[in-house]
């Protein structure tokens, strides 16, 4: 049994999750042309657009309604782990192989988080801290500042004052979905669309890039809109985005981007790519993985087609397929793959067909293993590759060299979406 110094604060109740199918089509989605956006400012402002000045959060403010029990500050040595049966194989048998220690745990230091009332931070003495009342807040490369979206536009909040500084301001678009680039921290990437877009495809957008620190915006995609997240490369060079379902690469340097050229890439198996979205980076910035649906000899499908993380290799033009399924069926894509630190694993979720082996999946990117972690989504490594946490009926923590699994528990139902 796992032994540690914690106090149990709380028993989980096992809720029993019902899966259902639907038709998976591939959207219809003819190019189309943005209309004229004009963006306020066009070049670098001697003021911000619009600013608005909070006071300070006070220790007041940064708590919760009701605050939770503080945490002992255990070391991470006391976490022992005695797996016995806990490390999972390939097709493992879920009733013996998937359960969790029964005491939960605190979120580790380092975790970020988003609950019902904001996006917190776990400090160093294991207390949560709040970052911001904005739970879709993103929290910048260096940790002083957020990004968020709201009323159509983007927000600035530096932390160590408070102040909050509107970076857009077009009345005719809505920029959603902000993300920082760490390679250069004085960029932010986002989606714009026409406010007046078809709602079901108001997730939808063109790629757009901001330089806070200067002020100036641009459209970096024009033409036709991406269904899926986009991602940039850690060495700066690229985005990875689609383009109505087809990947391309956005060069930072040259200032355009071009087709990924998928079917130049050469691999083990004869493949037919019908669609490659929800782009992931490894450290290196050499291999990007995609979520991709596949035709071929070698993939007979239930289906129209069947899914599987596929990355290609920008140096030497091969790719390497993960896990091939048939998938259940789903409104919209499936969500990116996650990369450790050193490149070894990527995580990924499934939606089978097959009932037993839909969820969580760990897989090492040469091929050559797998394992099955049960239900779950979300999954987040800690910067040390040491523990990989995710989200099922309660979160759950991962150690990677015995796959065994803690129990997690995060105040007002939080969901771990960073761990620095």
């Amino acid at each position: 049994m796992h032994n540690h110094s914690l106090t149990t604060l709380l028993l989980f109740m096992a809720i029993i999750c019902l899966l259902m199918g639907c038709t998976v089509t591939e959207p219809s989605v003819e190019p189309d042309t943005v209309g004229e956006i004009t963006y306020t400012p066009t070049t670098a402002p001697s003021t911000p657009i619009a600013t608005a000045t909070m006071m300070p959060e006070s220790d007041e403010a940064a708590s919760p309604t009701a605050t939770p029990t503080p945490w002992l500050a255990p070391t991470l040595d006391e976490l022992s782990l005695t797996a016995t049966s806990a490390a999972a194989t390939a097709y493992p048998n879920l009733a013996s192989e998937n359960s969790a220690t029964p005491t939960p745990v605190p979120p580790f230091p380092g975790m970020i988080y988003q609950a019902e009332n904001g996006l917190w931070q776990v400090s160093e003495n294991w207390q949560p801290h709040l970052l911001s009342t904005h739970r879709q807040a993103r929290l910048s490369p260096d940790g002083t500042q957020l990004v968020h979206a709201a009323e159509g536009d983007l927000w600035l909040t530096n932390l160590a004052d408070g102040t909050l500084t509107q970076l857009t301001n077009t009345p005719n678009h809505i920029e959603h979905s902000p993300q920082w680039w760490p390679a250069h921290p004085d960029i932010i990437l986002f989606f714009s669309r026409p406010s007046d877009q078809e709602e079901e495809a108001q997730d939808r957008g063109y790629l757009a890039a901001m330089s806070w620190r200067e002020g100036w915006l641009t459209l970096l995609e024009r033409d036709v809109v991406s269904l899926d997240d986009f991602a940039p490369s850690p060495n700066g060079l690229h985005i990875a985005y689609d383009r109505a379902g087809k990947p391309w690469l956005y060069h930072w340097d040259l200032e355009s981007g071009e087709s990924l050229y998928e079917n130049s890439y050469r691999g083990e198996q004869t493949v037919t790519w019908a669609r490659l979205g929800s782009p992931s980076w490894s450290s290196d910035g050499n291999k990007v993985a995609w979520i991709a649906a596949i035709t071929g000899a070698a993939f007979p499908a239930n289906g129209v087609w069947q899914v599987a993380a596929a990355i290609f290799d920008l140096s030497d033009y091969t790719f390497t397929l993960l896990h091939p399924y048939d998938n259940l069926g789903r409104g919209g894509w499936y969500a990116a793959a996650t990369w450790s630190p050193d490149d070894q694993w990527l995580a990924f979720v499934t939606e089978d067909i097959d009932p037993a082996r839909w969820g969580l999946w760990v897989a090492r990117t040469d091929g050559l293993e797998e394992h099955y972690l049960g239900p779950g989504q979300n999954p987040v490594w800690s910067p040390d590759g040491k523990w990989l946490v995710y989200q099922d009926v309660t979160t759950q923590l991962v150690e990677t060299t015995t796959w065994y699994k803690l129990n997690v528990y995060i105040y007002d139902n939080g969901v771990v979406v960073d761990w620095r």
